[in-house]
């Protein structure tokens, strides 16, 4: 879905962005920072209109983030018997990314303020910028919030960071929504290693929910294992399947094209021209409205 919708999403998003600065609107903008090239390019329109910009980047451990993924498509299938998965490979760029887009926007000087908070709104990070200083090379102020920023990040990111009780809510939701998927969701092999990397997370994480020795880890390394077992036996039911059934579907690019003449068409009614390829609109900044 996120494939063969990424184009209208980018025209929505676009035009949503430039309705609210024509008319000097107060704006808060929610993005993985996946993409260094959009964030920069959107702080920068932004500032060039006269606008104060805060950048406030969330750093919380990847089994966290990971594991939101998998909650929320649980959520998804048990409220509306279908949810939307997002691909781990998508999440994996866009947390390689994030700091990186945080230290470019601050070194081409596009932000008045920059903080790094964890999942709970407590300020890890938190200073003005002085946004002609931290564009010039000759300036140490910019190298210095990028790298306090970094700093934060990286902090935050810790699995350490999570205390005992927090460790203990973390393996109860892992539990719950796994087992949930696997017994009531559509399957397929990216939410499969999606759960071992979370399951390789959780004998980690046990570690800091339990005292060593303790029946309550004892029972934690159980279920943990039980996981493991159920998504091998899943794994191995998903291969024994995809061997005996071919494809009917159309394929990802057939529906893009499709769905990519009919945005056209209608956001141009009067051309017939088909849009230019996507390699040369990627050389515009997009938006980044990846949720």
């Amino acid at each position: 879905m996120p494939e063969v919708t990424a184009q209208a999403a980018g025209a929505w998003a676009r035009m949503s962005s430039d309705y609210l600065r024509d008319r000097q609107a107060s704006v808060v903008f929610e993005t993985t920072f996946r993409q260094p090239d959009a964030v920069v390019a959107t702080a920068k329109e932004f500032r060039d209109a006269g606008y104060r910009v805060e950048v406030r980047a969330l750093a919380v451990p990847e089994a966290v983030s990971r594991l939101g993924v998998l909650s929320r498509y649980a959520e998804q299938v048990r409220d509306q018997g279908v949810g939307r998965w997002t691909p781990q490979a998508f999440h994996d760029v866009a947390a390689e990314q994030m700091p990186r887009s945080l230290e470019r926007v601050i070194a081409e000087g596009h932000v008045d303020r920059v903080l790094v908070v964890d999942r709970a709104g407590r300020a890890l990070y938190a200073s003005d910028i002085d946004a002609a200083a931290a564009s010039s090379p000759a300036a140490g102020h910019g190298a210095e919030a990028r790298a306090e920023a970094r700093a934060a990040v990286d902090a935050g990111r810790r699995i350490e960071t999570l205390g005992s009780e927090a460790s203990r809510a973390w393996l109860g939701t892992f539990d719950r929504d796994a087992n949930f998927v696997l017994d009531r969701a559509d399957i397929g092999s990216d939410v499969l290693a999606t759960i071992d990397d979370l399951r390789r997370d959780g004998d980690r994480i046990a570690g800091l929910a339990h005292a060593p020795d303790s029946p309550e880890a004892a029972d934690a390394a159980s279920k943990l294992a039980d996981l493991g077992d159920r998504t091998s036996a899943a794994r191995d039911a998903l291969e024994h399947s995809s061997e005996h059934t071919k494809p009917s579907a159309p394929g990802i690019t057939d529906v893009r094209s499709r769905l990519t003449t009919k945005l056209e068409t209608t956001l141009n009614p009067g051309s017939n021209q088909r849009p230019a390829p996507a390699a040369t609109r990627a050389q515009q900044p997009t938006l980044d409205h990846d949720r």
